[in-house]
């Protein structure tokens, strides 16, 4: 697993640096032209559904993208919720008040998230301020909630966590779901004091570099986690929505 993201990070950078010289090389020759071109109008992404394949163009070509945004026209967040919108991955969800995505390198959430990240996201509970240096892990056992928003391949599979099989049924459609459970040194085992809830949910549209990708959520949390906190967990991936 840890080698198909390596490969899959590396053709993304190599995806993004391309873009990047040809953008560079663009503003140039516009900047020398001696009749300097009017801007056109520019359309609202908030609730516009763009090809995959122009989102896939936009994201690679911006430094970052908001980690909060208006939800698109029909969709609604809980109350107090904000929602993010992923255009590498085509999908948005709904953030619970207080949470936030993190690098783990800076004490506040990111109010910006950066483009090569988009593929392998953390969303974190009850862990701000961040402490630099702290491992995940050791922010869950005190208390935090770590949910893990990544792109899993169509022929990915895991020799030692459990394998997303089981259906649940989810508003109008379904998810594959598992539960793992982790020991104190953050090691797959059959009892322990952590443990994830994985679901797998499958994308409309895949990211063009890996066709028939799903998107692989991983909710880790105390095994003790209260009934409100797992609730919240599960209004999270119920706000998914892919396009």
């Amino acid at each position: 697993m840890a080698l198909l993201r390596l490969r899959r990070r590396a053709r993304r950078s190599l995806m993004v640096a391309l873009i990047a010289i040809v953008g560079v090389c663009i503003a140039g020759l516009a900047a020398i032209s001696e009749e300097p071109s009017k801007p056109g109008p520019v359309a609202k992404r908030e609730g516009s559904f763009a090809s995959p394949a122009a989102q896939d163009v936009d994201a690679a070509s911006a430094a970052a993208v908001p980690a909060r945004t208006a939800a698109p026209t029909g969709l609604a967040c809980p109350s107090g919720w904000s929602y993010f919108d992923n255009p590498v991955m085509h999908y948005g969800l709904c953030i619970p008040p207080g949470w936030g995505f993190t690098d783990f390198r800076q004490a506040a959430p990111l109010d910006q998230i950066p483009a090569l990240q988009l593929e392998n996201l953390h969303l974190l509970g009850n862990a701000f301020p961040w402490h630099p240096g702290s491992l995940p892990f050791d922010a869950v056992r005190q208390g935090a909630i770590d949910v893990e928003l990544d792109v899993l391949p169509a022929s990915a599979q895991s020799s030692d966590e459990c394998q997303p099989v089981t259906k649940k049924p989810l508003g109008a459609s379904s998810v594959l779901t598992c539960e793992q459970s982790y020991d104190n040194a953050g090691m797959p085992a059959a009892k322990g004091s952590l443990r994830a809830l994985k679901v797998i949910i499958p994308l409309r549209s895949a990211p063009l570099d890996e066709p028939g990708a799903r998107l692989l959520i991983i909710a880790r949390s105390r095994a003790g986690a209260t009934s409100a906190e797992v609730t919240t967990l599960w209004q999270i991936v119920q706000s998914v929505h892919t396009y």
